[in-house]
């Protein structure tokens, strides 16, 4: 029996979930009904979720409960729900991307994330709020309402896969899928205390999501625990795959630490860099090597300009169409950004594309005599509901998108001016997700505060 089988069924973890289904402890059914019962008991101060269709998702677990009495279950995670973010196209669900001139368009078929998962037997149940357009790191929609952080309503959530971070955190489903440009699944992960991993590029595909940037977007899986992502990621990948097969071993690993890029984030705290030498010394602790290392020729500034013109320009090709035909589609906000967007010329994409590339190198230069290289995820431990993000609020998390490598960001510490997680960052060499997933599984056993 899991540790966690007296939790309330929409707190407990995918494993222990997948255990009791597999032992005929519960059914599919009863998890569902949980889970739409927390969504119903809570979404209403939280915002988190802006669709649920509820008789699809119990007559699909119903379905995975008569797999499962036949022996024909689908895999370990068969008949467990899981949310999703608005841009990621579920059959019968409105593709919106948090744009209020979306609200009526219906997918007509699932994004190809979707339609692994639910090869998988998982149930896609309840659409999650974000950032309009996944542009923002916020967690503040004009149209379909601001997402609350459970952890704290007077603080961000943080964005864009606001309404993914914000649910897991408050228990309304075992897991969920985000998309990450520049930090989307990673920022608030962190801002919500719970675990985003961002895959290598195209290892899970991105085709069905309504994207921001074709350069940098990925799709990954959001949970309450690095061994919960590691199962999300594994049916993703349609591998069905156990945690506990997973090493508990990282010594001799190389790890990098960049001593002279992480300071030059200029929202950077004391509290969050301390907080990121305790990590460091904890991974020396379990007999990692520490290595310091920098990014040559990696300039912070210019790289988060030219990662912002290529949102804006590539958003632009993507809304550009909608925008002519019903400009009040969008807030102004947005709107200001796709006009900017289509008169940026080609020299100004061309120039931007070409510095972010130059970045990309460098980190790819830097991490491959390395395990992984390990960063704060953010530079502040949150920041306030109403207030602008800090400026380099996406410094760490982008170089990972810029490389195309895989990054993971868990919860490790609380912040004691505010009591709000800290978020550690573990980025790795492309396809060693792994690698990164196990480290990170080490370092989450030493959390003093595991319980977020």
């Amino acid at each position: 029996m899991s540790d966690v089988s007296n939790k309330p069924l929409a707190e407990q973890s995918l494993i222990s979930l997948s255990k009791a289904l597999t032992e005929s402890q519960i059914t599919s059914v009863q998890i569902t009904e949980a889970c739409l019962e927390s969504v119903e008991q809570q979404n209403t101060s939280l915002n988190a979720i802006t669709s649920v269709q509820t008789e699809a998702a119990l007559k699909a677990a119903q379905d995975s409960d008569t797999r499962r009495a036949g022996g024909q279950a689908l895999g370990p995670l068969d008949g467990i729900p899981f949310g999703f973010k608005a841009n990621i196209l579920v059959e019968g669900y409105a593709d919106h991307a948090g744009i209020r001139g979306r609200k009526s368009s219906v997918a007509p078929n699932d994004s190809h994330a979707i339609s692994k998962l639910k090869a998988a037997g998982l149930i896609p149940f309840a659409q999650t709020n974000m950032d309009e357009g996944a542009l923002g790191i916020t967690g503040r929609n004009d149209y379909f309402g601001d997402t609350i952080n459970p952890l704290n309503s007077q603080f961000s959530p943080g964005g864009s896969s606001s309404g993914t971070a914000a649910a897991l955190a408050a228990n309304m489903m075992p897991a969920a899928l985000g998309s990450d440009s520049l930090g989307s699944i990673r920022i608030p992960a962190s801002l919500c205390g719970i675990v985003g991993l961002k895959p290598s590029r195209n290892l899970v595909r991105t085709l069905g999501t309504i994207p921001l940037s074709w350069t940098f977007d990925h799709v990954g899986p959001m949970t309450r625990s690095v061994d919960d992502t590691f199962m999300m990621l594994s049916a993703l990948l349609g591998i069905p795959a156990s945690a506990d097969k997973l090493p508990n071993d990282i010594k001799g690993m190389k790890i990098g630490v960049p001593y002279d890029f992480i300071p030059n984030c200029p929202a950077l705290s004391d509290e969050v860099f301390h907080n990121f030498e305790t990590a460091v010394q904890k991974l020396k602790d379990l007999g990692a090597l520490i290595q310091p290392m920098n990014f040559r020729n990696y300039d912070i500034d210019i790289a988060r300009k030219a990662a912002f013109e290529i949102c804006e320009i590539e958003m632009a090709e993507f809304h550009g169409a909608m925008y002519h035909e019903t400009p009040d589609a969008f807030s102004e906000r947005f709107k200001g950004m796709i006009e900017w967007g289509m008169k940026a010329g080609d020299n100004i994409k061309l120039k931007a594309m070409t510095a972010i590339a130059r970045m990309g190198d460098s980190v790819d230069e830097a991490m491959m005599p390395l395990d992984a290289i390990i960063t704060p995820t953010t530079p502040v431990s949150t920041f306030g509901a109403s207030e602008q993000a800090p400026k380099g609020m996406y410094d760490y998390t982008a170089p990972a998108n810029f490389a195309g490598m895989p990054a993971i960001s868990i919860p490790f510490g609380l912040s004691s001016e505010n009591a709000m997680p800290f978020g550690l960052q573990i980025m790795g060499n492309i396809l060693s997700e792994r690698k990164i997933i196990t480290i990170a599984r080490m370092l989450e056993g030493l959390n003093p505060t595991r319980s977020i």
